[in-house]
């Protein structure tokens, strides 16, 4: 049976640059047994180009918290846009807010993928998601991921974009293996029975059906996972 796993990227699949070289390596090995494999995360369409020069292996890219969908190639299989009016709406939120390290600025576009604003803390940056939340809820979905709000359209989120792509490829619910670390990811784990790292937020690891040490470790574990199950529909039939 194919599964597909998606991973969160920082504090996640990267940690350290040798452990980053592991999971690569790991990664290889997943996708050489059949399976896909892509990086979710709040980071935007750059992380493409950064990915592929960290050597990362995958079949797609969950960016800006979901509301972006990419193949290797560039291209998009998913998309989803804040509109302007909502946006310049979350800019005049944020521009009295005097502990605001970084808040987004409207240009001239129509529509955006998300809205990006930079807190002095996570606790403080829960805070204000959490009001956004309230005022907004209708429209927009706010999320944490450290002192980083990201904002984007209501419904999006990393878990919908997993949903997203295990439509694409024809899978289902229980063909995925998900796994995170931080406020962001919570989601995500808690609806697809998911893994947080050791090193995750308490509130996220609270939320996971499993914890695995790093992404090598999780991979080793799901492909034996895989073989006993192949060993036991092979002797089924």
């Amino acid at each position: 049976m194919k599964m597909l796993m998606a991973s969160d990227f920082d504090g996640t699949y990267r940690t350290t640059k040798k452990q980053l070289e592991r999971n690569n390596k790991a990664i290889e090995k997943w996708r050489a047994a059949g399976n896909y494999f892509g990086i979710v995360t709040g980071r935007g369409e750059d992380f493409l180009p950064k990915a592929k020069e960290m050597g990362l292996s995958f079949d797609y890219l969950i960016v800006y918290n979901g509301s972006l969908i990419l193949r290797p190639d560039g291209s998009h299989i998913h998309e989803e846009f804040i509109l302007r009016d909502m946006f310049v709406k979350l800019e005049e939120y944020f521009t009295p807010i005097s502990d605001c390290v970084y808040y987004s600025k409207a240009d001239e576009s129509e529509k955006y993928f998300h809205y990006y604003a930079e807190m002095p803390n996570p606790q403080r940056a829960l805070e204000l998601a959490e009001d956004i939340n309230r005022k907004y809820g209708d429209t927009i979905t706010a999320f944490v991921n450290g002192p980083h709000i990201n904002i984007g359209v209501k419904g999006s989120g990393k878990a919908a974009g997993v949903g997203h792509i295990l439509e694409y490829f024809g899978l289902k619910k229980e063909n995925a293996v998900v796994v995170g670390d931080d406020y962001n990811d919570f989601e995500m784990i808690s609806k697809f029975n998911g893994w947080s790292v050791i090193n995750g937020r308490r509130a996220v690891k609270k939320a996971a059906a499993h914890i695995c040490l790093n992404i090598a470790s999780l991979v080793k574990t799901q492909l034996k996972k895989q073989k006993i199950t192949a060993r036991k529909d092979m002797t089924h039939e």
